[in-house]
């Protein structure tokens, strides 16, 4: 074995040293590090940090932003004229000889030609382009709208069926209460063995009530995972001054005219009018224009030398036969804007159906709600005292007692259910009446009106 002859300790034992230091410190990091995430986990999530979330790691929106400047930048583009053609060729080439300076009108000619599409075809080409961005800019919109809605939506699930548990929980603690009573009155001889084995199944039922609320609550905690990432799915979640008022009905009109599936429809009108234009403008003449230089060698019989020769032109096409061309391309584009103009009022009618549905629902579930709160879950409870009291003085059978306890949860649960289901619409009718948008939805373009 070699000795270090430093500090007289085997090197083999120093090796061993080190390395447990290594693993040591390697474990602290790692107990630092899991410790941090169970904090960063464990933290609160609210509604609007949810939101917050999903907006900030969808790719769908991050998509839609570069099609939008993809489409700017194309529309500058469509508005150019179309490249200058060249010229070359050489003329009159004797084939006896092929030589350049035999022939008088031998040249080599370099020419250039520009073509001037009819009327303003390239403005309107400029716009119909430009109208495709401002499209991907209303389905950004409308994908913000959407996920706000959705991720919205799973929240209330998830917060739903927490709540689930928690009554749940609550009357798990009153049957295990109920199971000491019988098994009480059973030690005294007032009751039999089958009002313990009632009151043992009711619980065991009760437990599987709260497994079943457990997995349903993962289930939605996994679909809130794709919009706010997997890390954040387990996060508890924290009740905030989320705003559940409905939209202003008075402005129902108005904000559905700013709906970003409105806005398409009038992007749509748009773009078939700039079609429209677009045939028209075929009844006017497309042109070009060209000039050419030709070179020549060679020299006159008086000795001179040969002129080089100059040219140029202008090529006109005429519209002159339009029935069954140009016609036929102004009709159809007429007809894809009247169809165009019917799809959209089609789509507003439809949306104001759903708003007003939207608005009757949200009313219903809020009146449900509250004679649930006033009157119907306290007088189950007062029936479940009653029947707690009766059993004990030897005047009701379990069963009764079990049916006014069991009344009573599902009451409860029956609540929390209408009130998701109000809120649920609440929801909806902000998407379809959107009043708040960030900074950069502020100016998305007001295109034809009603």
């Amino acid at each position: 074995m070699v000795l270090d002859v430093n500090n007289g300790i085997p090197s083999i034992y120093r090796r061993y040293h080190r390395g447990a230091i290594r693993f040591s410190q390697f474990l602290l990091l790692l107990l630092l590090f899991t410790g941090w995430f169970a904090v960063a986990t464990d933290k609160p999530l609210t509604l609007q940090q949810a939101t917050d979330l999903a907006l900030k790691n969808d790719a769908g929106l991050e998509h839609l932003q570069l099609a939008e400047a993809s489409a700017n930048e194309q529309s500058v583009a469509a508005g150019q004229l179309p490249d200058p053609v060249v010229k070359l060729g050489l003329l009159n080439l004797p084939t006896d000889t092929f030589a350049l300076d035999q022939e008088p009108m031998t040249q080599f000619r370099i020419g250039l030609i520009q073509q001037f599409p009819p009327g303003n075809t390239l403005g309107i080409r400029s716009e119909q382009v430009y109208l495709k961005g401002q499209v991907n800019r209303l389905l950004r919109v409308d994908r913000y709208l959407q996920i706000r809605r959705d991720v919205q939506h799973l929240w209330l699930e998830i917060d739903f069926w927490q709540q689930n548990q928690s009554v749940l929980n609550e009357d798990r603690a009153l049957f295990e209460q109920l199971i000491e009573v019988t098994q009480s009155l059973y030690g005294v001889g007032r009751v039999n063995q089958q009002d313990v084995l009632s009151a043992e199944l009711e619980l065991s039922r009760l437990r599987d009530r709260v497994l079943t609320a457990q997995m349903r609550e993962l289930e939605f905690r996994a679909q809130l995972g794709r919009w706010i990432g997997f890390e954040n799915k387990l996060r508890p979640l924290k009740h905030a001054a989320d705003d559940w008022t409905i939209p202003a009905a008075d402005h129902m009109e108005s904000a559905l005219l700013t709906h970003p599936q409105i806005r398409l429809q009038d992007l749509e009108i748009d773009s078939s009018g700039k079609q429209l234009e677009l045939a028209q403008q075929e009844y006017k003449p497309q042109w070009s224009a060209e000039i050419g230089y030709g070179r020549r060698d060679g020299e006159n019989p008086d000795g001179s030398s040969r002129p080089d020769f100059l040219s140029a032109a202008v090529s006109i096409q005429l519209p002159l036969f339009t029935g069954k061309r140009q016609d036929k391309k102004t009709r159809a584009a007429q007809l894809t804007q009247e169809a165009a103009r019917y799809q959209r009022q089609d789509l507003l009618l439809g949306l104001k159906a759903q708003v007003d549905l939207e608005i009757q629902r949200e009313r219903k579930f809020r009146q449900r709600a509250s004679h649930f709160q006033r009157e119907i879950i306290p007088m189950a409870h007062a029936q479940s005292v009653a029947s707690r009291n009766s059993y004990r003085a030897d005047t009701a059978p379990f069963a009764d007692l079990v049916r006014a306890a069991l009344q009573v949860q599902q009451l409860r649960l029956e609540l929390l259910n209408i009130v998701r289901q109000q809120r649920q619409t609440i929801v909806r009718l902000q998407y379809l009446l959107p009043q708040k948008l960030p900074d950069q939805f502020s100016d998305f373009p007001h295109t034809t009106d009603e």
